[in-house]
Parts: structure tokens; sequence; C-alpha cells
């Protein structure tokens, strides 16, 4: 048996597990979570840490849940995307109507360069 390729394979090994052992000790996470949730880095397991930090986010004292502009958006199925025709349902009344001049003016401001497209189109000079 060849003696220097195992001596070669057990430094190899030795190494990989030291440079573990290193890894295992820096940590990503910042000290500023550790004190917002109260734990001590040193004894915190990892476990402990998640824990914490799910707690955290999750608890509506903290702000979880629904947020203040809930009322103006909820998701809606990807599926209502691949298929509008089967899920969209038209207004049945305007609420507002727009005059031309209403539509340039808000249209310059959001998408300027479709009201130049628009500006030399048959549509608008029609």
């Amino acid at each position: 048996m060849n003696t220097g390729g195992w001596k070669k394979g057990m430094m190899l090994v030795a190494g990989l597990m030291f440079a573990g052992v290193l890894q295992a000790n820096i940590s990503t996470v910042p000290d500023e979570t550790y004190k917002a949730l109260n734990l001590d880095r040193a004894k915190a397991t990892p476990k402990e840490t998640y824990d914490a930090l799910v707690k955290r986010y999750k608890d509506p004292a903290q702000g979880a849940g629904s947020g203040t502009l809930s009322k103006y958006w909820e998701p809606i199925p990807y599926g209502i995307y691949l298929d509008p025709a089967t899920f969209y349902k038209p207004p049945v009344s305007m609420k507002e109507t727009a005059g031309r001049k209403e539509c340039v003016e808000c249209h310059t401001d959001e998408s300027p360069v479709w009201v130049q497209a628009w500006k030399r189109s048959t549509h608008a000079n029609g």
C-alpha cells in the first residue's frame, strides 16, 4: 500500500473538516438582527434564530397582516391572466368620461413616447 497517498488523503480530509468548521462560525446574519430579536448570537441555534424571525414577521403587533393598502389591491390567480376572455367582466357603466384633451395631458406625463406616436397617427389626425 502506498503510504504517501494515504497521508495525502488524510490531510485533505482534515483540511476540508477544518474549512467546514471555519465556515460554520461565519454567520451571514447581522448583529442588528440578533439584537432586534433579543437573542444571544453565541447561544442561539439556527433553528431558534429562524423561529424568532418567523414569529416576528408573522406577528400582527409587528406590522404583519394585510397592510394599510390592502383595500386597493388583492392578488388574483395567475390563470386569469392566461385566459382573460373567460374571467374578464367589463364594467357596466363608466365612472367618468375623459375628453381628448384630458387623455393627452395625462398620457403626456405617463407615457410621452406613446403620445408622440399617437400624434402622428390617423387616429389623432382623423
